[in-house]
């Protein structure tokens, strides 16, 4: 059986930080990223592999369904996997006010569903879908 890291928010950061501590240990790395530039993505790539594990960096929202699905389905397809650790280091929110006359620049209920939704629903469903 091999072992693998599923990692959200795998190209910087906390995310990026754990995939290459895990990627030393011998363990595979399945990361999820949004923002970053092919060349970072690939030269982290390359590191994660000169520890001898299988490297996979997909771009998507974690929040899309469609996509969380699809890829819940290509870590199914994978033989005799293992999901030994599941890292949800997603960093999203808005830095707007709570309280201010321009109510333009204020914190509002959307912004609050997409910081919930990103930083703490998205675990749920990553889960049920593992």
């Amino acid at each position: 059986m091999s072992n693998w890291a599923l990692i959200l928010g795998a190209s910087s950061g906390i995310g990026a930080s754990c995939a290459k501590e895990l990627a030393k240990k011998g363990i595979n790395i399945y990361g999820i990223y949004l923002r970053k530039k092919s060349n970072v993505i690939e030269e982290l790539t390359n590191e994660l592999k000169s520890y001898g594990v299988e490297v996979i960096y997909k771009k998507m929202s974690a929040t899309n369904e469609e996509k969380r699905l699809e890829v819940v389905q290509e870590l199914k397809n994978i033989d005799n996997i293992n999901i030994k650790v599941f890292v949800h280091s997603l960093a999203f929110g808005t830095l707007k006010p709570m309280i201010s006359k321009d109510s333009a620049n204020m914190l509002n209920q959307k912004n609050i569903e997409m910081t919930l939704d990103v930083m703490a629903n998205s675990i749920v469903y990553w889960t049920q879908g593992l």
